[in-house]
């Protein structure tokens, strides 16, 4: 009764909720996402750092009145003003400048790169999902086959053509899919609790999947996986990005023994004056070497060269490491989508076709409950093998698509 009750109440809810395409939910993800809303905003900041380096030093301005003894019974006023503006060497600022905006430019690859991790999650949590719902249905099915046989081998039992032991054999089967049932309904209701949550909404959030199980998985050449992945990963673009960053601040570490300049100007009046050009504006240009170069210039071009260096192998890793790493979701993509296909059209349908014959031959009495027993939880078994299988095929599929860099595939 219960079981039935919650049955009806999740049927009504689905019927009322909204649905929800795969697609649907990548976007809704994309958009709503913390993680890559932080992510963005690191790299509105790195933009932001790039156009200081560009402004120049701040300007100093200052203004002070002094009084002077200019004779016995007067005193003179004098009144300054001036305002001092500082500049590096155009060659200094354009370096840093640009090494700032290649850094800009890597972590806007980075939120790329997370924006991949996430549509894989997504993927693989309406995969999940898809595949708890069928498997529901395969419990519901599972239930009713049960019940069915329950029914009948209480029929036969009150005729006196079945004995006790099959009934009793008959209710445990018929607890044991009830079980399975309940299980099935709370793993489905975990699998979109996870969707709901990737895509920002509430755990409670009512929906319904209005995608399907693909047929058919697609065909991939690994060779034209690793070309796409090298030209298009948003993490190697990341770290092209950061070594090129390393070799402009390396050139601006070098070009830090060019000299400076500031420039000044001021006003300056004197009350009384004595001499009208005693009043007068001014200024001043003056350029500034760094005295200490050997010291900390050196230091600095040190660093910077040594960091240049660790990028580069950084850099040489990553690419290394995106081999192995497609490889290896090659090979699994591949072997899941084998397994997924052997399941299907071998075990499942060979499975299918002894369990329909099992019930024929039950209902004429060519067979015993315990042959059907067995070819029912055969059937079942191998339907639930299938879904398994074809889960971890559309598992591998994301982690392949995520490790190529492709963001945008065509279902």
């Amino acid at each position: 009764m219960f079981l039935a009750l919650f049955s009806l109440a999740t049927v009504s809810q689905t019927l009322l909720a909204q649905s929800l395409s795969k697609q649907a939910a990548i976007e809704r993800a994309l958009e709503r996402n913390l993680a890559l809303k932080r992510q963005r905003s690191l790299w509105e900041s790195a933009e932001a750092r790039a156009l200081m380096t560009l402004s120049p030093e701040k300007p100093v301005v200052s203004y002070y009145t002094e009084e002077m003894l200019n004779s016995p019974t007067e005193t003179q006023i004098v009144r300054r003003w001036q305002i001092s503006q500082g500049f590096e060497f155009p060659l200094t600022t354009y370096y840093r400048a640009r090494s700032q905006a290649k850094l800009a430019a890597s972590l806007e690859s980075e939120t790329a790169e997370l924006r991949n991790e996430i549509v894989a999650s997504v993927r693989i949590a309406y995969a999940s999902a898809l595949v708890a719902e069928s498997m529901l249905r395969l419990a519901e099915e599972n239930r009713a086959v049960s019940q069915r046989f329950y029914e009948m081998s209480k029929r036969l039992s009150d005729v006196g053509e079945a004995s006790e032991l099959q009934v009793l054999r008959a209710k445990a089967e018929l607890s044991r899919a009830e079980n399975a049932l309940a299980d099935a309904h709370a793993t489905f209701a975990e699998a979109k609790q996870r969707l709901a949550l990737l895509m920002g909404n509430p755990a409670d959030t009512a929906f319904r999947l209005s995608d399907s199980l693909r047929g058919a998985f697609p065909v991939f050449d690994f060779a034209m996986l690793y070309r796409a992945a090298l030209e298009s990963r948003p993490l190697l673009k990341a770290m092209q990005a950061r070594l090129e960053s390393a070799e402009l601040a390396r050139s601006a570490a070098y070009l830090a023994l060019l000299p400076s300049f500031r420039l000044t100007i001021f006003q300056q009046r004197f009350a009384p004056a004595e001499n009208p050009f005693q009043n007068f504006y001014g200024g001043e240009i003056s350029l500034s070497v760094p005295l200490w170069f050997w010291l900390e210039g050196r230091g600095e071009i040190e660093e910077k060269s040594a960091l240049l260096r660790a990028q580069e192998h950084e850099t040489r890793l990553a690419i290394q490491q995106l081999e192995t790493e497609l490889r290896n979701a090659f090979v699994r993509y591949e072997s899941a989508k084998t397994q997924a296909q052997r399941a299907e059209t071998e075990e499942r349908a060979a499975a299918e076709r002894a369990f329909r014959a099992a019930e024929r031959l039950l209902q004429t009495g060519n067979i015993g409950y315990i042959e059907f027993l067995e070819a029912k939880r055969a059937y079942f078994d191998s339907e639930k093998n299938a879904l398994e299988k074809r889960f971890l095929a559309e598992r591998a599929l994301a982690e392949l698509l995520r490790a190529a860099g492709i963001l945008n595939f065509n279902e």
